[in-house]
C-alpha cells in the first residue's frame, strides 16, 4: 500500500500546492482543516480530510492516524500581527503536531520554516545554513518559526526523521501574498523606489518547493537537518518589479524613500494600527519594518546542501515565473 502524508496548510498557497502534487504521484493525502467548507472543497480533489486545529492538541489524533509521512506548510504568516497569535498557531501548533506524531509512529516529519529566521536589518549575503539563529529578530513571524525550528529538534525520539526546509520567497499561481502586494501597489501607484540602490535577494517558484519538499520526503538518510531553499538565481529585487512593472503596461516605481526614512514611516503606521487593532478594527498597515527591510536589504542563500543532499535543482526562472502569474494580477 502507498504511504499516507498528512499535510497542514493545503487550505493555503504551499500546502494546497503540496497537496496536489502528491495525489498526483499516487500518495494517499490526509489534510487538516477547520471548516467543513474546506473539507468538502479538498476531499472533491481526492483527499481525506480531517477536522482538526493545530491549536487545540487533542483534535490532532485522528489527523496523524495511519499517516506515514507529515508536511507541516500551516503557518499564521504575516509582517504585522499580535505575536500571541503567532506563536499559538507557529511553535504552540508545531509542538502538538510533532508530539502526535511521534506518538503515533510518523516516519518522517517535514517542516516548512523560512529564511527570515536568520534575517537582520542589514544586507547579507550567501548564507548557509551553519549561521546561527539571531537573539532579535525581524518580525512576531520570524521570532516564532525560530522557535517551531527548535520545537522540531527536541522531537528525535523513536523512529520519526525530521527535515526543515527554508524555502526564500515563494511565489506562483495561486499566491496571495508577495507579488499581488506589489502588483496592486504598482496598479494603484504607491510603490516608492526604497534606497535608490540594488536589492540583491533570491525569490522561488512554488513549483521548486514542491520538489523540494517531495525530495526531502523521499530522501531516507535524512535527519533533523535544516535547507535553505531558493530559485537559485540572484536577483536585483527592484529589477523584479521594474520588469513586473513593464508587463503591466504601468510606470516604474520612480520615487526615490530612504531606507531610514522608509523605517521611520513603517513604525509610525505599526504603531497607529496597533491602537487600531486595540479599538477593535482589524487589518494592517500598508507598510511595516519587515516589508521596508525586504525592500531595502539584500538577502541571498546559498543551496549547495540542498543540491548535494536532496538532489534538489531549481528549474524555474524569475522571468518565466513572473509570467506564468502576470494573468492572475489581470484578472483580479
Amino acid at each position: 500500500m502507498t504511504d499516507c502524508i498528512l499535510v497542514t496548510g493545503a487550505t493555503g498557497f504551499l500546502g494546497g500546492h503540496v497537496m496536489r502534487r502528491l495525489l498526483d504521484d499516487g500518495y494517499r493525502v490526509k489534510v487538516l482543516v477547520r471548516t467543513p467548507a474546506f473539507a468538502h472543497r479538498l476531499q472533491a480533489k481526492g483527499a481525506v480530510a480531517v477536522m482538526g486545529d493545530l491549536r487545540d492538541v487533542a483534535s490532532l489524533e485522528g489527523a496523524v492516524e495511519d499517516v506515514d509521512m507529515v508536511v507541516h506548510a500551516a503557518a499564521l504568516c504575516s509582517p504585522f500581527g499580535k505575536y500571541r497569535d503567532f506563536y499559538d498557531t507557529n511553535v504552540l501548533g508545531t509542538r502538538h503536531l510533532v508530539n502526535r506524531a511521534v506518538k503515533a509512529g510518523v516516519k518522517r516529519f517535514v517542516h516548512i520554516s523560512s529564511p527570515s529566521v536568520v534575517s537582520r536589518p542589514k544586507d547579507q549575503f550567501d548564507l548557509d545554513e551553519q549561521v546561527p539563529i539571531p537573539k532579535q529578530f525581524v518580525s512576531p513571524y520570524s521570532h516564532t518559526k525560530a522557535l517551531a525550528e527548535m520545537e522540531l529538534a527536541d522531537a528525535h525520539v523513536g523512529a520519526m526523521t525530521t527535515a526543515t526546509l527554508r524555502p526564500k520567497a515563494i511565489y506562483g499561481p495561486g499566491d496571495t501574498s508577495i507579488f499581488p502586494r506589489i502588483a496592486a501597489s504598482l496598479l494603484k501607484k504607491r510603490l516608492p523606489r526604497i534606497s535608490g540602490t540594488p536589492t540583491h535577494t533570491n525569490i522561488t517558484h512554488v513549483s521548486d518547493v514542491v520538489e523540494a519538499i517531495c525530495l526531502a520526503l523521499q530522501r531516507g538518510h535524512l535527519d533533523g537537518e535544516t535547507f535553505f531553499i531558493t530559485g537559485g538565481e540572484v536577483v536585483d529585487l527592484w529589477e523584479v518589479i521594474d520588469f513586473l512593472a513593464d508587463r503591466l503596461s504601468v510606470p516604474r516605481p520612480g520615487r526615490v524613500v530612504t531606507t531610514s526614512k522608509a523605517m521611520a514611516v513603517a513604525g509610525l503606521l505599526e504603531n497607529i494600527w496597533k491602537a487600531l487593532n486595540a479599538l477593535g478594527l482589524k487589518g494592517e498597515p500598508p507598510l511595516t519594518r519587515y516589508t521596508a527591510g525586504i525592500l531595502a536589504y539584500s538577502q541571498t542563500y546559498n543551496i549547495d546542501s540542498a543540491r548535494e543532499k536532496l538532489g534538489f535543482y531549481p528549474r524555474v526562472s524569475w522571468k518565466e515565473g513572473i509570467e506564468s502569474i502576470l494573468q492572475e494580477f489581470t484578472n483580479r
